[in-house]
């Protein structure tokens, strides 16, 4: 069951990657090439600048999947953070802001003053 999930996950991930491409290569050859100049380009291009484009602007699977697991582990962190707030009174999320949105820009105070 997991083989024909993650099949149909990397058919669908192709199908995404040359349906984007298209409509990349098809913009830049109808927008582009009259407003700046610039000479048509063909799929393969189309290709290469998309993934570019994922790269430098939105990571790749939209900031989420590949991007070096960066999105996952904020996420977790925010979870962690969002629930930990929710089971403290309201003295200790006094508490809780004031060492955490107060601490100084030399980290090695603050964990100090929690030993």
């Amino acid at each position: 069951m997991k083989k024909l999930y993650a099949v149909k996950f990397v058919l669908l991930a192709i199908a995404a990657l040359a349906g984007f491409s298209a409509l990349t290569m098809i913009l830049w050859n109808i927008i582009l090439p009259n407003i700046a100049g610039l000479p048509a380009i063909d799929y393969g291009q189309a290709v290469g600048l998309f993934l570019l484009s994922r790269l430098l602007f939105g990571g790749i699977g939209g900031g989420k999947l590949l991007a070096f697991g960066f999105a996952h582990k904020h996420h977790h962190y925010r979870n962690h953070l969002r629930d930990k707030w929710k089971g403290m009174s309201d003295d200790e999320r006094k508490e809780f802001a004031q060492k955490f949105f107060h601490r100084p820009f030399n980290c090695a105070s603050f964990d100090e003053e929690k030993k």
